[in-house]
């Protein structure tokens, strides 16, 4: 039998599932019973050995390293996170391309860090903040570094705390905490250098509040009063008092997705999606309550922005369908600049330094690492800060992301829906094996990132794999965001709403017709939607052995019965995808089991958290297997 032309990946989601199916050349043999393997919380039935040499060969990829820029420190240098060890530390940079002195050393990461935009009165010039939990705990605490042999914990307790926003005269730090009731999320605000508790600043009921920023008297603080992606407010609190005032008196549901004082100490600068699909940037009088747009004419989302400490710059990040587009508005002269040499792919953590003439951000892109640049407005140039190491392999024969749209099912505007998708392809003549790679979230993007994994798939196994931007995804205005909500997601989980996307990929790259997925209708009961996924399995798998001779192999997470009960959303959830499993079985479909059961075992080992995301362990015994399967041919 020759090597099947066809391999993907799919997810799908339901009350507590997630799922990944792959299509692999699994030899005829592989129709017999299945035999089980059981190796603490991984299950496999009717799997292959894994493949020692695709394993190492997988190592090498995932040993690449990556530098985001944190934070300005008040001598010009930065802080900027890195790995050198297992984790990523804080190191700091003092020039360009300059040697990376690490200054935190935990073994657990160290991914953010604050440092205050004037040197502290005590001299320690090189002073900031950063967040760290214990084991994985997700518990993070806040520290206060002055040297590596003085670290100082400000925060007590087994709470989450995050958010750590410096006063500009660099003695207070606000952040939230959920020390209140160990669900909600409360402003605190702690002095610097003293022994006192960190004072609750608002908070209340069950509420989610962030800092965003301290006006420059220090006398107040923009907080943000998170509901969800599509709903948030912002409000402006006194330190001394506590009293909350509204800075959009309207009361109206928007997105905001960040926000921050102006210059002046009068008004706000914010990019929300009020009157409009997508996030602009506005700024917003709150005495007058005048609003005046400043992205009017980008129809994306702004994702990030900055403004320089005399106000003049205004730095922002336009997400291009998937790729960031960094501008610079001068306002005063009315000009914008496009710094130039920008990896195209995503730009973060844009932050004008305190002379207001020096941006620095992170950036990367699907052919080059995460690296921290910085822009001199001055003299219009780029000039890369680090420059991270990516391991033994070959970064030339990285594929680019190329960004493809294809129609679905339905209509907007008159006209068909489509759907944009990120492809990488393989060197060489085709057909080749196909992997599609559905994100997380669903309120989350394919983005044109690094990403080692798929490149990976693409050089070592010669998979084409295409990264989709379903319905719900976020990038392509709210209406689009709200497509997966509600009734859309549960209704429609096991057809159209996410699995026709991948098949409509499929097609686009191999011109396939796969069209015995109907248009469903939205109203249809649970069992209803279980029959529907069943019969769409029993035609994938009678389509895949007919076509390549081949079974589908099932990857999933779901509640079993070695499960614990209330594994998943609800405990009735538990009986029900067991049904659902046996039946799976009786189709004769090769099952890999990688259910997240806490019990006896180590958190930080799961194979897939929560959010169906899997990591490093779980894609190396993925990679494993397909590879395998197709070895055996």
């Amino acid at each position: 039998m020759g090597k099947p032309n066809l391999s993907w990946t799919f997810a799908a989601s339901a009350a507590a599932t997630a799922a990944v199916f792959a299509l692999a050349g699994l030899p005829s043999q592989a129709q017999q019973a299945p035999v089980r393997q059981e190796h603490g919380n991984l299950i496999l039935e009717g799997i292959p050995p894994r493949d020692a040499q695709l394993t190492e060969r997988l190592g090498l990829y995932r040993q690449s390293r990556q530098a985001t820029f944190l934070d300005w420190l008040p001598d010009g240098g930065m802080l900027v996170s890195t790995r050198f060890g297992d984790v990523e530390q804080v190191h700091r940079i003092a020039t360009p391309l300059g040697m990376r002195e690490q200054l935190t050393f935990y073994p657990d990461p160290v991914s953010t860090a604050q440092a205050p935009r004037v040197a502290p009165t005590n001299g320690q010039g090189n002073a900031f903040v950063f967040l760290k939990d214990l084991g994985g705990d997700e518990n993070a605490q806040i520290y206060y570094y002055s040297s590596s042999a003085h670290v100082q914990r400000l925060t007590q307790g087994k709470f989450l705390h995050g958010s750590p926003v410096w006063s500009n005269d660099g003695k207070r730090v606000a952040f939230y905490g959920t020390e209140r009731d160990g669900i909600s999320y409360d402003v605190y605000v702690t002095d610097i250098g003293s022994t006192n508790a960190p004072r609750l600043v608002a908070g209340g009921q069950q509420d989610s509040w962030y800092p965003l920023d301290w006006s420059p008297d220090d006398r107040k603080l923009l907080l943000w009063k998170y509901v969800s992606i599509n709903e948030s407010y912002l409000f402006i609190a006194d330190v001394y008092t506590g009293t909350l005032t509204p800075a959009d008196t309207s009361g109206r549901k928007i997105g905001i997705r960040s926000a921050r004082f102006a210059p002046d100490g009068r008004g706000i600068y914010m990019a929300s999606d009020e009157d409009g699909e997508f996030a602009q940037l506005r700024y917003l009088d709150p005495v007058s309550h005048e609003v005046r747009k400043l992205t009017d004419k980008i129809q994306w989302d702004i994702e990030d922005f900055d403004v320089s400490v005399d106000g003049r710059y205004i730095a922002y990040v336009a997400n291009e369908d998937g790729r960031s587009r960094l501008t610079i508005l001068d306002t005063l002269q009315k000009l914008e600049q496009a710094p130039v040499g920008v990896p195209d792919g995503r730009v973060q953590n844009i932050h004008f330094d305190k002379t207001g003439r020096r941006l620095a951000f992170s950036a990367e892109s699907a052919q080059s690492p995460r690296d921290v640049y910085v822009y001199d407005l001055n003299h219009s140039a780029l000039e890369r800060w680090t420059r991270s190491e990516v391991g033994a392999v070959d970064v030339a024969n990285f594929a680019p992301a190329e960004l493809v749209r294809y129609p679905t099912w339905d209509r907007v505007a008159g006209s068909q829906r489509m759907i944009s998708a990120y492809l990488y392809r393989p060197r060489g003549p085709g057909p080749h094996p196909v992997v599609i790679d559905i994100h997380g979230g669903p309120e989350s993007q394919a983005r044109a990132a690094w990403n080692p994994f798929v490149q990976f798939l693409v050089n070592e196994l010669g998979y084409a794999v295409i990264a989709p931007n379903v319905r719900g995804s976020s990038g392509y205005g709210k209406t689009f965001l709200k497509l997966d909500n509600g009734v859309l997601r549960h209704t429609g989980s096991f057809n159209e709403y996410r699995l026709l996307h991948p098949i409509a990929g499929a097609k686009y790259l191999l011109g396939e017709q796969f069209a015995f997925i109907d248009a469903i209708g939205m109203k249809q009961r649970q069992d209803e939607q279980i029959e529907l996924f069943l019969a769409m399995m029993v035609r994938l798998q009678q389509y895949s052995r007919d076509k390549f001779g081949a079974p589908f192999v099932v990857i999933y997470s779901w509640p079993d019965e070695t499960s614990h009960p209330g594994h998943g959303e609800s405990e009735f959830a538990q009986p029900m995808l067991v049904g659902v499993l046996e039946r799976l079985r009786k189709l004769g479909i090769p099952l890999i089991s990688v259910d997240h059961v806490t019990g006896e075992y180590d958190v930080s080992q799961l194979l897939i958290p929560h959010d169906g995301h899997p990591n490093a362990f779980t894609t190396e015994l993925i990679a494993a297997e397909l590879k395998r399967y197709l070895k055996s041919q």
